[in-house]
């Protein structure tokens, strides 16, 4: 298996126009919705911004292929939330591609995605056509990925820490409240991620036999 990071701009994505200003977007899943929508669960970070998220959401919405953006927790410095776009070609390529993305965020007006792949033609295949589809390509880096986890680095940082911290044990040492501080996200963002977390890693227990 290896793993390829990949810096990408896509014409009219709403990712880089909402990020700057001390806001920064990490998007933690997509599914694709019929044949020309795309729902995101996205996970934004800002600093110092005097803007309600109301007023923030409204703004990216002008001009953007953006058809709802739904706030489902929120706090003064975070907001996860699910957003819908239509006709967003290079987001659907990436979902219905042979790759696997473990990680994208918003870097400096574009989007870094984290993906893995078994074959370098997957790859290939992957950015001819993302470049079909007008967006700019550049492969910032290819490793080779030692192990078998399915889990993403996001999620085994945060599994990791609620497991050294005592998270599992019982009673509790630590929270989901002090797991979030801890990790500077949101109390429902931390929820999240040990949930997928943690069906990933019963899923390859299980697959292995108990």
């Amino acid at each position: 298996m290896q793993e390829a990071t990949l810096r990408v701009r896509v014409p009219g994505c709403w990712v880089a126009r909402f990020a700057g200003d001390g806001r920064s977007v990490r998007i933690v899943d997509r599914k694709a919705i019929g044949r020309r929508a795309m729902d995101s669960l996205v996970e934004i970070r800002r600093q110092g911004s005097p803007s309600s998220w109301d007023e923030l959401i409204s703004s990216v919405r002008e001009g953007t292929a953006i058809t709802n953006f739904r706030a489902v927790a929120s706090d003064e410095k975070h907001l996860l939330g699910i957003v819908r776009c239509r006709d967003c070609n290079s987001c659907r390529q990436l979902v219905e591609s042979d790759c696997f993305v473990t990680n994208a965020a918003s870097r400096d007006g574009s989007l870094e995605w984290t993906v893995r792949f078994d074959d370098p033609k997957r790859l290939a295949e992957l950015v001819s056509v993302l470049n079909r589809r007008q967006a700019t390509v550049e492969v910032r880096r290819v490793t080779r990925v030692l192990g078998t986890s399915s889990l993403t680095p996001r999620q085994s940082e945060v599994l990791t820490l609620a497991y050294e911290l005592g998270y599992f044990e019982f009673p509790k040492r630590i929270g989901i409240a002090a797991l979030a501080k801890r990790l500077g996200v949101s109390k429902s963002t931390v929820a999240e991620t040990l949930h997928r977390a943690e069906k990933k890693a019963l899923g390859t227990v299980i697959a292995g036999g108990l």
